[in-house]
């Protein structure tokens, strides 16, 4: 009867502690690191997640395996003194000089940019797939094109539906001077 008495106290104090637990959990609702940090561990489903919670986690790629296709063919038949980057923003290669601060059409992500030694941009590579016949689309690639016509960056934009062929790459880029 004791033992008995004595597991019933102790589930009556896990019972109140989880309880008074959840009732912290409810009053801060995310405010707290702690208590956001609990709710997410705790409650992984997304829709047991209020619309004001934040959190991060790292992509599974950096490229697409389209993307990482051409950029091992085109890093393999560039000239060895020159770089190619990928998902290189406008705005790490391009200087806005206008009255206005305002810089947000820089933000825009080009798909490879091709460096020589000292870091100079030589030609900007955009892959196309169809998502680019969209309108939105459509106007984001005139938008990029026309930021770098004017600080006289060439643009080559190639197809996927040309495929990773070695011959179309290297005939696409010998124009530009970089192979």
């Amino acid at each position: 009867m004791k033992s008995f008495i004595i597991v019933l106290a102790v589930l009556v104090a896990v019972i109140l502690s989880v309880a008074i637990f959840l009732i912290f959990l409810k009053a801060y609702q995310g405010h707290n690191r702690f208590f956001l940090y609990l709710r997410y561990k705790f409650f992984k489903n997304k829709n047991n997640r209020k619309k004001y919670d934040t959190y991060y986690s790292a992509k599974p790629r950096y490229l697409s395996p389209c993307e990482e296709d051409y950029f091992i063919k085109i890093k393999s038949l560039i000239r060895r003194n020159y770089f190619i980057f990928p998902q290189i923003p406008l705005s790490q290669i391009i200087e806005k000089h206008s009255q206005s601060n305002y810089k947000t059409e820089l933000f825009r992500v080009i798909d490879f940019c091709i460096f020589d030694e000292n870091y100079f941009p030589l030609l900007c590579i955009e892959i196309n797939d169809t998502s680019h016949i969209n309108k939105s689309r459509v106007k984001r690639d005139l938008k990029v094109s026309e930021i770098l016509k004017s600080a006289k960056i060439p643009l080559l934009v190639l197809w996927t539906y040309d495929g990773t062929d070695d011959n179309y790459i290297k005939k696409s880029l010998k124009p530009f001077g970089v192979l």
